[in-house]
């Protein structure tokens, strides 16, 4: 089908809650999952720590380090957002979303997958409007 892999990083508007509202600029997004039994890929959104250096001290975020060792999915400090679920149908044309074929380190990314999954399992701050899944029609419209 396609050569995606967990811990590349697609670069995408989305939509981002249950309203329909659209990102207004293109985001990094993790690939934290592929499932091909359900034909998807859960991501998780990445942004610049600089960019909201407040938000760093919410739950929801977890700090990632463009060096030691650096990485090449990723161009600055960052972090990564688990108050949210966005889900996207699984389609071949989706890789060209992906920033390049590089995934991140395997120790952050074990590090960041398991966050994100123990937030989303434990912490109660994943509200519904926060659950998103978009289709292949979704995304190649808000993409183009």
């Amino acid at each position: 089908m396609n050569d995606l892999k967990i811990g590349q990083v697609l670069t995408l508007r989305i939509i981002h809650d249950n309203i329909g509202n659209v990102t207004k600029e293109k985001h990094p997004y993790l690939i934290i999952d592929i499932c091909k039994k359900h034909n998807y890929v859960e991501v998780a959104q990445l942004t610049g720590a600089m960019d909201k250096p407040y938000l760093l001290l919410k739950k929801f975020a977890t700090y990632i380090k463009v060096d030691s060792p650096n990485e090449t999915v990723i161009d600055k400090d960052s972090y990564l957002r688990a108050d949210n679920k966005y889900t996207i149908e699984l389609f071949d044309d989706l890789v060209k979303y992906r920033r390049q074929s590089d995934t991140l380190s395997e120790i952050k990314l074990s590090k960041l997958i398991f966050f994100y999954k123990n937030y989303q399992e434990n912490v109660s701050e994943v509200y519904d409007n926060k659950i998103v899944h978009m289709s292949y029609e979704d995304i190649t419209k808000i993409n183009n």
